[in-house]
């Protein structure tokens, strides 16, 4: 049998185990204003788990498939919330199957066109979501869409798994067009920031923790100054970090500080450094944003920062 048919086969036998549950899913959770699709559902966790396997070894026509489900079942014609109940539920399981196929795919397992895709997918729900669903008009979908959002930055911390320098540098693109201060860019670059928050950090190689050092640095929250509503800004930029550095406190201070990366090591330090030093500076004029800098103390700070001090003082 040709590796094609065979690939074939295998996406086909998924799917004829995929799309009921699905669809499943989808009139349940339009019945119950999404409710359902938030606990977890024993078998089709089990077909999230085959796709998987499925996305290591035949990742092109799965994704293929995928997709053509996802246009198959979005909703066309009128605009009323029973329609934008089946589009956002439809939107999240396709984007629940797109985070397990983004955490087992290999980066040569797809073309930078099908990448590129994903990733554009995941900057359309960012920046687009009060446009296409109005959760001021249609309250009813509030869950909907807030869950939606929330599988979307998760997805966005999958593909940062092996397309860390594409997500960020997409991440800075889109918060620098929207220097321009109005309601909408304010809106807009407040979504993207939250989108972040599952980003994955690089740091037991050189080459990763450079890219996370950079990052790290370039997200500085007191170096971008809006002309009004300053402190919403630093107050999301400290607590996407919080989030993203929160799992380097997880890992205990066994596994920090990585060794072999000594030259990136010192690019670490002099970026958490920084934030740490405009971010005292910061609280001593405002006292009333202390609870940011706590926030992020007792975050991955509370790791890198500590070490941080201690090599200071040995050297």
């Amino acid at each position: 049998m040709k590796a094609g048919s065979a690939a074939k086969l295998i996406v086909d036998a998924l799917l004829q185990r995929f799309l009921p549950l699905a669809r499943r899913r989808i009139e349940t959770a339009q019945a119950q204003d999404g409710q359902y699709l938030r606990p977890s559902d024993p078998a089709y966790e089990q077909v999230l788990d085959s796709l998987a396997m499925v996305a290591r070894h035949t990742p092109v026509p799965l994704l293929e498939a995928l997709l053509r489900w996802r246009e198959s079942e979005s909703p066309k014609g009128a605009n009323d919330a029973s329609t934008f109940q089946r589009k956002l539920a439809v939107e999240c399981i396709f984007c629940s199957a797109c985070i397990r196929f983004a955490e087992y795919c290999p980066q040569e397992g797809l073309t930078e066109k099908l990448w590129s895709g994903i990733e554009n997918f995941v900057f359309d729900w960012l920046i687009n979501a009060d446009r296409v669903v109005s959760q001021v008009e249609y309250p009813s979908v509030v869950d909907l869409r807030s869950l939606l959002l929330d599988l979307v930055a998760q997805l966005l911390g999958a593909l940062s798994r092996i397309r860390f320098s594409s997500v960020t540098e997409r991440f800075f693109m889109e918060l620098n067009t929207r220097r321009i201060d109005s309601s909408v860019a304010r809106s807009e670059t407040l979504s993207i920031i939250n989108g972040m928050r599952y980003l994955k950090l690089g740091v037991k190689t050189e080459g990763g923790l450079n890219a996370s050092a950079s990052f790290v640095a370039k997200a500085n929250p007191l170096t971008r100054s809006p002309h009004k509503r300053k402190s919403e800004l630093y107050h999301a930029l400290c607590n996407m970090l919080s989030s993203i550095l929160a799992p380097l406190a997880d890992s205990g201070k066994s596994q920090w500080p990585p060794t072999g990366v000594e030259p990136a090591l010192t690019l670490w330090y002099e970026a958490v450094g920084q934030i740490r030093e405009n971010l005292m500076h910061w609280m001593d004029k405002q006292s009333k944003h202390i609870a940011v800098r706590a926030s992020l103390s007792t975050s991955g700070f509370s790791i890198c920062l500590g070490v941080f001090e201690h090599e200071s003082v040995e050297v």
